[in-house]
């Protein structure tokens, strides 16, 4: 079953616009036919049940934000993050040797810290990237 950008947006709760962003991007399953999307109403679903993760949510895991952020800032600045499509990266260690998947769709990471405690830099950093290309996405659209 499919649905348009107009009906998608109210059901999830947000603009036409963040839908075409999240067909652009492959964060729900779409098309374009006759220059307009078509969007899969199940992908649309799971992406709603999922929610939209923000920098906020990821950081509210952590007692202490202002550090958790400031690691995530850093792992940015090193290029530690490497985009594997549209909502996933790979997550390289300090030491160089290590990758992790980070998945911001389902805001989980293979990293020993979040299989421990739910949570983790990458993640925060990864939501970071994922929110900057977004509102890039959206500026250019």
């Amino acid at each position: 079953m499919t649905t348009d950008t107009a009906s998608a947006a109210r059901q999830a709760n947000v603009t036409p616009r963040t839908i075409r962003t999240w067909a652009r991007m492959s964060a729900v399953a779409a098309v374009k036919a006759h220059g307009r999307w078509v969007i899969d109403t199940d992908s649309l679903r799971h992406r709603i049940s999922l929610g939209r993760r923000t920098v906020a949510a990821q950081l509210a895991a952590f007692t202490d934000a202002k550090s958790a952020q400031a690691k995530a800032e850093e792992l940015i600045e090193l290029g530690a993050l490497i985009p594997l499509d549209a909502w996933r990266y790979l997550a390289v260690s300090s030491s160089g040797r290590d990758g992790y998947v980070v998945d911001t769709l389902a805001g989980t990471c293979t990293c020993k810290g979040y299989v421990y405690t739910g949570r983790c830099f990458h993640t925060v950093a990864a939501v970071m990237l994922e929110s900057r290309t977004t509102a890039q996405l959206a500026l250019a659209a």
